[in-house]
């Protein structure tokens, strides 16, 4: 009985494992946003897949999700990056007719500072 128990438990983390990434495949592959012909999106997801091992990407992604500190430790990176960001684009929209373009296009979708800020507020009491 304690074997048949190792080899059940072992088989249900095997489909765990299984439905957890058919899951992801089923989220990348159906996802609308990145599928809009002409899209920052879809460019955007373009380089990040020629430039980038995806499964690593994405295991530096858990990792840094794996715990409070460590989310807290991102959540600032990104806030630091969007923040730079979104005051570079407001800075430059007058300079240029294609910054202008893509800021006022896509800019409430891209401005992340404010949320990321709050994600950050509602972690680092935590930390």
């Amino acid at each position: 009985p304690a074997a048949a128990m190792g080899t059940f438990a072992k088989r249900l983390g095997q489909l765990s494992a299984r439905s957890l990434e058919s899951e992801s495949r089923n989220i990348l592959r159906t996802s609308g946003a990145n599928k809009i012909p002409g899209s920052l999106a879809l460019a955007l997801d373009g380089t990040l897949k020629q430039g980038h091992d995806m499964r690593i990407f994405g295991l530096g992604t858990a990792a840094s999700m794996s715990s409070v500190p460590r989310y807290a430790r991102f959540t600032a990176s990104m806030h630091a990056v969007y923040s730079s960001m979104e005051e570079e684009l407001d800075r430059s929209v007058d300079a240029s007719p294609a910054i202008r373009a893509v800021w006022q296009r896509h800019g409430a979708t891209l401005r992340r500072a404010a949320a990321l800020e709050a994600d950050l507020a509602d972690v680092v009491s935590d930390v």
